[in-house]
């Protein structure tokens, strides 16, 4: 009986990953990941993340270590260094995980959403807040934005008097990406009652 290539071996595993069929995802992707192909880098990166999915995070991280090295072109490249820095801070390395995120700031909110994860598993709070308020204020229509506003509640308390109050060039720019987004209704709310994270 004829082995399945490298590429039907990586398709049948996204396919499995995205039915969230985690095991047999991470049989596939391990055997196209061990065998050279023209899509090697998204064998490994897929492999990867459903090794992150069934919580094997240390392993996940192992997978990724030397992903810059050996696709150095790689589309995947940022997402892959994300993607190791969240697994390598879930398996107790997150001192590790912030460095590896600190050689540039995030572009993103999803970026920024993942350095204030990581920064509070590492037990630096003030600069997971400072993160998420980069989400809250600079993405108020991101998909994160809900999370953020929590997550700053619950540091706003636990940091009291040290929690870092964003400046007000901060605060202004919501409220201008929220009138460009066409949601007034948002700034008004914002400008008229004192929500938790900015007063």
């Amino acid at each position: 009986m004829a082995r399945d290539a490298p590429s039907d071996r990586l398709a049948l595993g996204i396919s499995h990953y995205q039915e969230k069929r985690f095991a047999a995802a991470a049989e596939h992707l391990s055997a196209a990941s061990a065998e050279p192909s023209e899509l090697a880098d998204y064998a490994v990166y897929y492999y990867a993340l459903t090794l992150a999915a069934l919580e094997k995070h240390a392993e996940a991280a192992r997978a990724l270590e030397d992903f810059p090295r050996h696709f150095p072109a790689s589309p995947l490249l940022r997402s892959a260094a994300g993607q190791r820095a969240d697994s390598l801070s879930l398996s107790g390395r997150a001192t590790e995980a912030l460095a590896l995120l600190s050689t540039a700031p995030p572009a993103t909110a999803s970026g920024w959403m993942l350095l204030a994860q990581v920064a509070e598993r590492a037990g630096e709070l003030v600069r997971a807040a400072r993160a998420y308020q980069h989400v809250y204020y600079e993405f108020p229509t991101a998909a994160e934005q809900a999370t953020a506003l929590a997550e700053l509640n619950g540091l706003r308390a636990r940091l009291g008097p040290r929690y870092p109050q964003p400046p007000p060039e901060m605060r202004l720019g919501r409220a201008d990406r929220l009138t460009d987004a066409g949601q007034h209704r948002l700034v008004a709310r914002d400008f008229s009652c004192a929500i938790a994270v900015g007063r």
